[in-house]
């Protein structure tokens, strides 16, 4: 995953993987995220390189978990395939996240939205 913060003040969550997201992985970058942030929560935009993407079951648990409310207000997360919006509704059903949460099919929405948290 590649981290850049905007200007803004949103933290651009990038998944460079090929495969499905790990819960390993996902922690590492959580975990990297609240080293850099010090305690601050910030505004998520999540993308993906590629449209089959998603996290794995244990993934999806952990980022709806109290450890993303450490470091992330709001999450969005860019949709690019059926299979993605597929999965977007069981989080939000299934495992029902503990921040703020929304999937949008561009980045221009989706920053709008989060500025709403800044």
């Amino acid at each position: 995953m590649a981290l850049h913060f905007r200007a803004d003040g949103i933290l651009h969550v990038n998944v460079i993987t090929e495969q499905e997201v790990t819960a390993e992985q996902v922690k590492e970058t959580v975990d990297f995220t609240k080293n850099i942030l010090k305690g601050e929560r910030v505004p998520h935009l999540i993308t993906t390189e590629k449209p089959y993407v998603i996290p794995n079951n244990e993934a999806r648990e952990y980022l709806a978990s109290k450890h993303r409310e450490e470091i992330s207000c709001a999450d969005a997360y860019i949709l690019k395939s059926l299979a993605q919006k597929i999965i977007a509704k069981f989080y939000i059903r299934i495992n029902k996240p503990r921040i703020p949460t929304n999937f949008f099919t561009d980045n221009d929405s989706a920053i709008i939205w989060l500025k709403t948290f800044i």
